[in-house]
């Protein structure tokens, strides 16, 4: 796979001298056209690893996946930080965000587009944005971030608690939601009181038997991590 990018990269650069239709493109064009390219394999290699994994009973084989494409994705963000700001503003499955924490050592680039995500005009990457970031502040939570757990938890009561987003937002949406608010308390224990707040408001928004049940067991999870936390 890398020595498909290369050999494409080196196409690319040098199109110009292998184009016979006279429309030359210029740097830039060529390392946007290059971006999409890298952009749509990293895609693609996620989804594999994503589908390899859930089809895949062997927990040893699983972890060799995830650490192989974790690797890859790793060494690119390295050689290239704009190919991960572009392949986090484009998203993926939300599911793979805890694997890529995990397997991805570079992942604190995205601190730098972290503010656009949390505050895109789009639900879902709103969304994204806003587990993302949960991730992030869990695994590099300086004092420094504390007004982007405040954002997003802002977010995440704007999103959850309104009832004219419910034809936008999906009760599982909102739920997943709430876990990431939940890890933002597990890191920062004193904005438990602000997300027990929006707990209680969600109470009165989603109100199917699933819905209670799962917000109930995330409450108590809340209560019960800041419990250990104090001890």
């Amino acid at each position: 796979l890398n020595d498909y990018l290369k050999g494409a990269e080196s196409f690319i650069l040098k199109y110009n001298n292998y184009n016979s239709t006279n429309v030359d493109i210029n740097h830039s064009q060529k390392q946007e056209y290059l971006v999409i390219q890298q952009v749509t394999v990293l895609h693609l290699l996620l989804e594999t690893m994503l589908k390899l994994s859930n089809n895949c009973h062997n927990p040893t084989t699983i972890h060799e996946i995830r650490e192989a494409v974790g690797h890859f994705v790793h060494q690119a963000f390295i050689r290239s930080p704009e190919l991960a700001h572009a392949l986090h503003l484009q998203t993926y499955d939300r599911s793979i965000i805890p694997i890529m924490f995990k397997h991805v050592e570079s992942m604190h680039i995205c601190f730098e587009i972290i503010n656009t995500l949390v505050n895109h005009e789009q639900v879902e990457k709103r969304l994204f944005g806003v587990e993302l970031a949960s991730h992030l502040l869990s695994q590099y939570g300086l004092s420094k971030y504390l007004p982007l757990a405040h954002t997003c938890l802002a977010k995440i009561h704007e999103l959850s608690t309104t009832r004219g987003n419910r034809s936008v937002v999906a009760e599982s949406a909102a739920l997943l939601a709430l876990q990431s608010a939940v890890r933002l308390g597990r890191r920062f224990p004193f904005l438990v009181s602000e997300i027990v707040r929006i707990i209680h408001d969600m109470k009165f928004v989603y109100t199917s038997q699933h819905a209670s049940t799962s917000i109930q067991s995330l409450f108590e999870t809340l209560v019960k991590d800041h419990v250990l936390q104090k001890k």
